[in-house]
């Protein structure tokens, strides 16, 4: 999410139509709306698979019978599964 945050950055920086500078010539800051669908955009290019299993892996909406623990310690993301494809080739 953050690159696709700094994505959109980056297209509104380019586009001198999206923001205003103040009388010294500084650029001024986003404005609260800019920030909220910058975030939104970046939030819905997330799937929603990803965001469950993420919530499921920190423990923030794990079942309350403590059925779901095990998806704590669970091994096998993805940047273990990265690193160890990355491992063999060496």
């Amino acid at each position: 999410m953050q690159s696709t945050m700094l994505v959109h950055l980056d297209k509104w920086m380019m586009d001198e139509t999206q923001y205003d500078f103040t009388p010294k010539g500084a650029l001024k800051l986003h404005t609260i709306k800019q920030v909220c669908l910058g975030i939104k955009k970046s939030w819905s290019r997330v799937r929603e698979d990803i965001i469950v299993k993420s919530f499921k892996k920190c423990g923030v909406s794990n079942a309350l019978d403590g059925s779901e623990d095990n998806l704590i310690y669970e091994e096998g993301t993805m940047m273990t599964k990265r690193k160890e494809s990355s491992d063999d080739n060496f």
